[in-house]
């Protein structure tokens, strides 16, 4: 805003025959300037209109409330929120950069409300709205609990998944062993017995021989139940079957998901200590540029306060 009263300024200087139209200073040059200047305010001004970040109490009551004292002559103000000042100031430059040079004056109402309000309550207020801006991002960047609860949170689900999924997959493998155990306590002899006998019906079953194949087969079979009976009978029992280096393979596949987990979780670990030296770094950064903007601002101010009182207007 400085900037656009500067060339204002500047405009008016040339038609009151205090600076002279040259290569540094014409009249295009200062509309073509007002009217970039103006554009950048209006898209700045419409970014923070559309904005979906909540803003705070001050803010609000800033952009809503009329509390802005906006000066239409030294001694006649209205009230106006910050928008609406904004617009006003926006829409009577824009009749200045349109208005035809030799009727540019200080005494002129345009130029007068421009000049004035951008030294006085409006300028006051505009730079209490930066430092509000500034003050909410500063405090929502300095907020480091979100992270913490989103490690937390990880890192719970994490357990509880652990502690949901191991004993659901032990209950698994131990059913699969006691499927897998049927089959185990079939006799090696009656699976070959067995075999044979597919494979001979097979291979026979047009040669007509197949019913005389399958009795002998049934023959042996029955025979050897016999004899498996007789050992059971004297306590020759055959001993069951177990598996070999299951519980090796359980043991590992445990522990491999254990180890996933605790990847996973370094992983969250490694990324909230991420997330907090960036949100330091960001607000470190703020600082910076926000020092920079207040630098700018109140040299431009300063420049264009002491431009006016050599002149000495009244303002």
């Amino acid at each position: 805003m400085q900037f656009l009263l500067s060339n204002v300024r500047d405009l008016t200087l040339l038609n009151s025959g205090f600076v002279f139209n040259d290569t540094f200073l014409q009249e295009s040059s200062l509309r073509n300037s007002i009217g970039e200047t103006l554009n950048e305010v209006q898209g700045i001004h419409t970014s923070i209109q559309l904005n979906s970040l909540q803003l705070t109490a001050q803010q609000n009551d800033l952009n809503t409330q009329n509390t802005i004292k906006i000066y239409f002559s030294p001694s006649n103000f209205q009230l106006f929120d910050l928008n609406d000042a904004t617009q006003q100031i926006i829409s009577k430059a824009l009749n200045i950069k349109n208005l035809e040079l030799s009727g540019l004056t200080f005494n002129e109402s345009d130029v007068f409300f421009v000049t004035y309000n951008l030294f006085n309550d409006y300028h006051i207020n505009l730079k209490l709205a930066s430092d509000y801006y500034v003050q909410a991002l500063n405090d929502r960047t300095s907020s480091k609990v979100y992270f913490m609860i989103f490690l937390i949170i990880s890192a719970v689900s994490i357990c509880l998944s652990l502690l949901i999924l191991i004993p659901v997959l032990l209950n698994v493998n131990k059913a699969k062993e006691n499927v897998l155990c049927l089959f185990l306590d079939i006799p090696e002899k009656a699976v070959k017995i067995l075999f044979t006998k597919c494979e001979a019906f097979v291979s026979n079953l047009q040669v007509g021989e197949d019913d005389d194949l399958l009795s002998e087969i049934e023959e042996g079979f029955s025979k050897q139940n016999k004899d498996k009976e007789k050992k059971e009978e004297f306590g020759l029992k055959k001993k069951r079957k177990k598996f070999k280096n299951t519980g090796n393979k359980q043991r590992k596949f445990f522990i491999i998901m254990i180890l996933g987990g605790m990847v996973l979780e370094a992983y969250f670990a490694f990324a909230y200590v991420s997330s907090i030296q960036f949100v330091n770094n960001l607000n470190d950064m703020i600082q910076e540029i926000n020092a920079t903007s207040v630098a700018e601002s109140f040299y431009s101010f300063v420049n264009n306060a002491e431009r006016f009182f050599l002149f000495q207007f009244t303002l």
